[in-house]
Order: C-alpha cells, then structure tokens, then sequence
C-alpha cells in the first residue's frame, strides 16, 4: 500500500471529480472483478485496462461515508491486465465506493460494492448461524488460469504456460495465507517455462504461498518466502527443463567415469525475476526448496541425487525417496538451482566395521557419498574428526556447494591447492563454522564433542529446524554439565534436546573428548532425518 500526503489526495480527488455514480464505465476498462476477502481483510480488484502492458491505473476506495480509505497505484501487465488488493482496516456495513482512473482517460470507472459483515459461526448454545462466506482454503488450482502454446527452439519443443492475471487472481482471492497454490503442466515438451505475471506474483507473495509446479518429468515446490530480498517487478519465470542430448552425453560419460549408474535423467531448474524487462537467475535461496524427479523403476532404497561440479566430480544433494501415484518419488532438496540426475548408489561397507554399533548409519552416508572410508575398505571408526573433515563432510550432507570461494581465503592456514579449501570455503559462507581470532581456521584440528553440537544445532537452524534455546534445567540432565563450556552449553543442550547427541552409560556428555569418525556418522544421520533431509 502507498501512503499519501494531504497535496497528493487533493491531487487525485481534482483529477478524478468529487462525485460517484455506480457502475458508471470509462472507456478502455474491462471485466473488472471487485470482491472483498475476509481472511486478511482487503478487496480484491482485477481487471483490464486497453490491451497493453506499462499504463498507470490509479485505484481509490472510499467508505460508505464517502472519506477515502485506500489508494494505489500500478501499471497494467499482459493484455492491460491489473490488480489490486486493498487492506481496509475494521471495515464497516454499507456501501463502498470503487473508483478507477486509466492513462489518458478522461473519465474514471466508478462502481460499489456492498460490505456485510459475516456471521459468526456459533457453537453450543451460543445459538449463532452460518457464516456468510467461506473459509479460505488452504489449496487452490491454477489450471483454469493458464494457458499453454507449443514451439520449436533448436531442434526441440518448448513449453511457454502463462498466468492470465484476471483469473489467477481472484482463483488466488480464494487462498488462505501460507497456503499452497497448485499448477500441473500437462504434455511431454522438453522444456518447460512457467510466466507468472507481475500482479499475480505481488498476490503470491504477499500471501506467502507455496507454489507447486508440476511437469509430465518433475515436480517444482518452491514457498515464495524463499525468494525474500527479491526485487520482481515484472513477475518470475520458473523453467523446468530436461537436459540436451550433447549434455547427457557428458554426464554419463562422468558417471561412467566414478563408477556411477544413471537412474534418471538430468533435469534443469532455473528461476528468474524480472526487474525493468529484464530477466535475472536466481541462484541462492533462503531455504531449502524441493524439486522431485520420477524413477521408473521399482527399488528406491539407494537413489540420491547429484549435481556435477564443474571439474566433472559428482556432489550429493540432500535426498527422500517417496512412493506418489505408484511412481518412485525422488525429491531433491537444496537452498540452490542447478542440474540434477539421480544414481543408483551401490551399497559401501567396510571391513572393520563388522559388529560395530554405528554400521548401519556409516553405510547409509557412505552409499550417499557424504562419508568417506580412509581407503577402500577401511573406514577407521574411531579414528578422531578433523575441522576439514567435518566441513567436507557437512558440505556434502547439506548439499552446498563447493564450487564457491567463500572466505576461505581469509585463514592464512588454508592453502588454495589442499583438498579441503573449498569445502572450508563453503562451510564457513554458510556460518557453520568458524575461524579464530588469529585468522587461522586449524583445519587439521581434531573437533570435541562440545564443538560439535555447536556446529550441528547451527546445521539444523540451517536446515530450516527451529532450534529453541534450552534451560539450564535441560543442560542439569547430564551429570557433566558444569564441566561443559561455558560458550558451548546452550548449544549443548539443544542438541540433547533434538537427541542428535545423547551421554554416556553414567549420564556424562563428555564435552571435551574428540568425537570419533563412527560418533561423526551418527549424529550427522539423525541431523538428516530430522531435518527431512533424508
């Protein structure tokens, strides 16, 4: 909403006349839509202003004593096509008065709309009735609002799906806040693009949905929240795209390569805001967003999803393996777009993990390729976790990216060349871990067991889990607290909280004690499954 000085509304009540006369239409105003939503309190209004996008239309609503109550302004979008929502705070029974002026007309389009209040539903002997409208819904379907064409693009088809304004919006009018808003895509085009028009993505946005794109290939979920900091003025095209033949190509040849077997295709995802007519990707987001492809096979204990890093390595990204609509859902969780396949992972084990307690989470991170044995069939269980180890380790677990600098520059111990410098890079970016105040990071430093369940609640804040800060009553639980640090106990607490750690046969955290490669996989496991990474 604008906010207006006194010269501003005295401006705008000389432009558009004192008087109202319902319904009266201006010309160039069409299939105008006014409705009044009782969930956040706003009208609604949509509409067609000429045929042609960038012209202002000006909106005033007045109260039924005629003292104005809102006003904005916008420029129509595809078609003339605008819409607005108007907050009115404790809105009054009786007539409300809509008036719409348009570029260059003259004459403004009047119309009103009459507000009831809705009844509230009683219960017991409160003796109440009905309400007068719905509840909002908590899900609604686009697919009435949008239409598709097919073309060619170099040598294959391409599937352009635009929003129209006037129906996504009042199909959105009907929404609850934080709910989720439904597209299915049908047809079997190699590429898919998705416009969502700037009015319809200002609605979105301001109700905090969820958007769920679905494809003939995939599946895109994406909550708008995580586009938060975004400048779209001129909406957001969501592409979902299976890889060209050249590109399959190389992939399988570098999976062939690591010993890897293809499960499914690869599949591009890309988001872009438009700002000014033009178009910008949107690479990192806030949180983490699920993308989910289709095996059409019928085991789904060891796929995981990959991306293929730029010197031809495969990274792991955060995986759950699903059945939906008797399809093998894989859903691909990650705070960034990329390209992603799923392999089929073969089953790793170590011959010096038979009989010990922590084999089944150590197999099932190493199958995902976040954990690694110190050679092929050693994985050294108790062999103590360096800060490297644990940055690598985590990079891989998260799915962040290790083709990224970050500030790893910064630690004077941490070489460009060592094999660990851009997992550190990645990691402390992230905010997981930390350098000391002598700018060195001591990669090679063996992490306790209280660093640890500093590091893994920061993993989970992460993640999108929301940690609460835990008493000393929680902490007083182990028999050892007074010997945890003092920076470390809160931390320590919470992850006893979350059980990612649990004490000792006596009760005892042993905060200070290096955490073990076997302790390392099992903490890191149940990190994943309660964060619904895994």
């Amino acid at each position: 909403m604008r906010k207006y000085p006194i010269i501003i509304l005295a401006l705008l009540f000389m432009l558009f006349g004192s008087g109202i006369n319902p319904a009266r239409a201006a010309a160039g105003f069409s299939n105008v839509s006014v409705s009044f939503r009782h969930s956040d309190s706003r009208f609604v209004i949509t509409g067609n202003f000429g045929d042609l996008a960038g012209k202002m239309v000006t909106l005033l609503i007045f109260d039924p004593e005629g003292k104005p109550v809102y006003i904005d302004q916008g420029l129509t979008g595809a078609r003339g096509a605008f819409s607005f929502q108007g907050p009115v705070s404790r809105p009054v029974k009786g007539l409300y008065k809509i008036r719409l002026g348009g570029e260059g007309n003259d004459a403004p389009y009047e119309t009103e709309y009459e507000y009831k209040q809705p009844q509230i539903t009683g219960g017991g002997g409160s003796g109440g009735g009905g309400s007068s409208s719905p509840a909002p819904a908590s899900a609604v379907d686009l697919g009435n609002s949008a239409s598709s064409q097919v073309r060619e693009e170099h040598g294959r088809q391409v599937q352009e799906t635009v929003l129209d304004e006037a129906r996504a919006a009042a199909a959105l009018s009907q929404v609850a806040v934080r709910g989720e808003v439904n597209l299915t895509v049908s047809g079997t085009a190699a590429e898919n693009r998705i416009t969502i028009p700037s009015p319809v993505f200002k609605i979105m946005e301001e109700k905090a949905v969820t958007l769920e794109i679905q494809t003939e290939s995939a599946g895109y979920t994406l909550p708008l929240q995580a586009l938060e900091g975004q400048k779209a003025n001129g909406g957001l095209v969501l592409t979902i795209s299976k890889i060209k033949a050249e590109e399959e190509k190389q992939w399988r040849q570098a999976m062939a390569a690591a010993g890897l077997e293809l499960a499914v295709t690869p599949v591009e995802f890309k988001v872009e805001v438009i700002n000014d007519g033009q178009k910008q990707e949107v690479r990192q987001f806030n949180r983490y967003v699920s993308r989910t492809l289709y095996y059409a096979g019928t085991g789904q204990e060891n796929l995981v999803g990959v991306v293929l890093n730029a010197d031809g390595s495969f990274a792991p990204v955060p995986t759950l393996v699903t059945r939906e609509n008797g399809k093998v859902a894989v859903v691909i969780k990650r705070r960034s777009n990329s390209t992603y396949a799923v392999v089929a992972a073969s089953r790793r084990t170590f011959a010096d993990l038979n009989q010990h307690w922590a084999r089944k989470e150590v197999e099932q991170l190493a199958g995902r390729m976040i954990i690694k044995g110190i050679d092929a069939k050693r994985f050294n269980p108790a062999g103590k976790v360096t800060r490297a180890e644990l940055a690598a380790m985590l990079v891989r677990a998260l799915g962040l990216s290790e083709q990224q600098t970050g500030s790893a520059k910064a630690f004077s111990d941490v070489p460009a060349q060592a094999w660990y410098a851009r997992a550190v890079a990645e990691a402390t970016a992230a905010g997981l871990l930390v350098g000391y105040q002598d700018g060195r990071f001591r990669p090679l430093q063996p992490v306790s067991r209280e660093e640890m369940a500093v590091i893994l609640v920061r993993a989970m804040k992460l993640a999108g889990t929301e940690v609460k800060p835990e008493t000393k009553a929680e902490l007083a639980k182990l028999q050892d607290w007074q010997q945890i640090s003092t920076w470390a106990q809160e931390d320590v607490a919470a992850a006893v909280k979350l059980e990612l750690f649990a004490g000792d046969e006596k009760g005892r955290f042993n905060g200070g004690n290096k955490a073990s490669r076997a302790e390392t996989a099992l903490v890191l496991q149940r990190l994943l499954v309660k964060a619904g990474l895994m």
